[in-house]
């Protein structure tokens, strides 16, 4: 519990420090999405990559025990509430580990979580390089990891770039 309070503060004042969002690149050479067969939060179903395939996605690595991935999910669920008729999915990603399985279906049902949550290993978070929390990755329909953002982020930002990929 005290490694958790203490991990949380440091990722909280790493976002004061390191609030930015860059572009991973743009046309030829940008990375794939890896592929990956994760079990889904609600019902310990496998949840494969290729179900996904055609969309633009917005995937978001969190943790229960992350203030500012906390502050994101309501974002994350009107992104979803507002895209999802368009070829659009949210995919939440939990880093957190299995003993906070219940913490996070507890979180899910408290935010009313409507897009698909995913316990994330350690193999999808380093094909993505997904290193500090929360980080969410912008994905095209062909599967091509577009932009990549750290730290928590506005609305409108997301909204911004999804349009520009949905149009």
């Amino acid at each position: 519990m005290k490694n958790n309070y203490w991990a949380a503060l440091l990722v909280s004042f790493s976002f004061f420090i390191i609030s930015s969002s860059f572009v991973l690149g743009s046309g030829e050479g940008n990375e794939l999405m890896p592929d990956f067969s994760l079990p889904s939060m609600t019902d310990g179903t496998m949840v494969d990559s290729d179900y996904f395939k055609g969309k633009v996605l917005l995937v978001n690595f969190f943790a229960t025990w992350c203030p500012p991935c906390l502050k994101e999910i309501p974002i994350l669920v009107s992104l979803q509430k507002n895209f999802a008729e368009q070829e659009f999915s949210v995919i939440g990603l939990s880093v957190d580990n299995k003993e906070n399985i219940e913490a996070l279906k507890k979180l899910m049902i408290k935010t009313e979580t409507n897009y698909p949550v995913l316990l994330a290993d350690q193999k999808v978070k380093k094909g993505f390089g997904a290193s500090l929390l929360p980080m969410t990755f912008l994905i095209d329909k062909k599967g091509v990891m577009v932009k990549s953002y750290f730290g928590e982020r506005k609305i409108s930002v997301f909204e911004k770039d999804i349009n520009e990929l949905l149009n």
